[in-house]
C-alpha cells in the first residue's frame, strides 16, 4: 500500500465532504461485514469492512455513498448482503441528525435554562457541573447563582468546577 491509498480512502472523502450523503447504508450484525464500493476519488472498485455495533450506531457501521454511480455499483456488488438483511439503507434525514456531535451546545442556553440549572437541587447542579467542560458556560451559572444570591455552598461548587477547567487547561498546554 503506498502513501497515496492511504489518502484516497472513503472515510476521508466522507470527511471532506460538506453535504449530505447521496445514500447511506447501515450492517445490522454484529459480526464484521465486508463490502465492495466505489473509491469516490478514482472510481476504483474498492473492499472495505464495516465494523462497530449496529445497536449504538458506531461510526464503523455505516457506509456512504455520494453518487448515483456509487449507489448502482453498491446495490450490484452487495447483493446478497441486502437480500439477506445484513445492510439496511438508512435515511439520509436521520443519519445527519445521529451522527451531530453527541456534545451539548452551551451556547444554546437561554438564560431561563441557566436559571433552572441554578435553582436545581444541588446534587442536579452538581452533576451537571461535572459534564460541563465549557468555562463560558459554567461562568454564566456563577453569574445567575450570584445574582440570586445563592448559598455560599453553591457558588463555591461552580468557582470549584471553573478552577478544575483551568487546571486541566494550564496541565494541556
Amino acid at each position: 500500500m503506498n502513501s497515496n491509498q492511504q489518502f484516497m480512502s472513503p472515510e476521508m472523502y466522507a470527511a471532506m465532504q460538506t453535504g449530505d450523503p447521496h445514500k447511506v447504508y447501515k450492517k445490522t450484525i454484529l459480526g464484521k461485514v465486508f463490502v465492495q464500493i466505489l473509491n469516490p476519488f478514482d472510481g476504483t472498485p474498492e473492499g472495505i469492512i464495516l465494523e462497530g455495533n449496529p445497536n449504538k450506531d458506531d461510526d464503523e457501521c455505516f457506509v456512504q455513498l455520494w453518487s448515483e454511480k456509487e449507489h448502482q455499483f453498491f446495490k450490484k456488488m452487495n447483493k446478497k448482503h441486502l437480500t439477506n438483511g445484513f445492510l439496511v439503507p438508512v435515511s439520509i434525514e436521520k443519519f445527519t441528525k445521529e451522527k451531530k456531535p453527541k456534545g451539548i451546545d452551551y451556547s444554546s442556553f437561554t438564560d431561563e435554562d441557566i436559571e433552572k440549572i441554578v435553582n436545581s437541587r444541588f446534587l442536579a447542579l452538581r452533576a451537571h457541573l461535572n459534564k460541563v467542560d465549557s468555562e463560558a458556560h459554567i461562568y454564566r451559572l456563577l453569574s445567575k447563582a450570584e445574582e440570586l444570591e445563592k448559598s455560599s455552598g453553591i457558588v463555591n461548587a461552580i468557582k470549584g468546577r471553573i478552577a478544575e477547567l483551568q487546571s486541566y487547561d494550564a496541565i494541556e498546554e
